[in-house]
């Protein structure tokens, strides 16, 4: 039987410099894995939907086991995947995910040889036309989902927020979160681009960040999101209720 409560996202290998240059170099990471991590405070019933490839530590989806998530909705694919993420935190608040070497030489600390060839760890999330070997999709939805109260879609594929959600509510999930990627909340995004996530049907509320971490130059259409009267406060940002 699914978990009480699914988060949908990422597993990752994470290279990450703290605002103060502590290097963590190649640990379990990833936003399901944080998102889940927190969740399980709260419920003992919580369990992640994610793909991993044959190349994902088998200890790392055994340490998640260990601390009580279910992971039995991750799914193993036969093919080598990249899930290496670089993120160099500039202060508590903010963080690049760009250029690893210019921030390891900034640091003091080596580049790692993993990061050698890394570019980012999220291109091809606005794709709209076919998923990524990564992008969850509703197969890969566990069955039985009456018995889940709610479930939280970390920052992905613009076609996984656009068709998950969906799928989700018609199966009985009755809240539904999304966080979208900053891949595809861009102001030259084809097309209404808040409204491509909003507009669609199944989801409970769309989560936005503060203000100083939306793109630049994206006009006036974000920040009427957030003046909206559609918002709720919450202690990292806002969140627009729209289902």
């Amino acid at each position: 039987m699914p978990s009480r409560y699914l988060i949908l996202g990422g597993l990752r290998e994470d290279y990450c410099i703290t605002h103060s240059d502590q290097a963590f170099l190649g640990v379990l990471g990833g936003n399901a894995a944080y998102a889940a991590a927190g969740a399980a405070v709260w419920s003992r019933s919580v369990g992640i939907v994610g793909r991993v490839g044959s190349n994902y530590p088998a200890e790392w989806l055994e340490l998640i086991r260990s601390a009580g998530i279910d992971t039995d909705g991750i799914r193993l694919l036969p093919d080598h995947l990249d899930t290496r993420t670089f993120y160099k935190y500039l202060s508590l608040q903010e963080r690049v995910d760009t250029n690893p070497a210019a921030h390891f030489l900034r640091a003091g600390v080596p580049l790692p040889l993993g990061l050698a060839d890394y570019r980012s760890s999220t291109e091809g999330q606005d794709n709209q036309d076919e998923f990524g070997p990564l992008a969850i999709r509703p197969s890969d939805l566990p069955a039985g989902l009456k018995a889940t109260a709610g479930a939280h879609l970390a920052p992905g594929d613009y076609l996984t927020h656009s068709v998950v959600p969906t799928r989700l509510r018609e199966s009985g999930v009755r809240l539904i979160t999304v966080d979208p990627s900053i891949r595809y909340m861009q102001p030259d995004f084809p097309g209404q681009w808040p409204l491509c996530v909003l507009t669609q049907r199944g989801r409970s509320a769309l989560l936005l960040p503060t203000p100083s971490a939306w793109p630049l130059g994206n006009g006036g259409g974000i920040r009427q999101l957030w003046m909206s009267d559609h918002l709720v406060e919450t202690r990292s940002g806002r969140a627009i209720s729209v289902g």
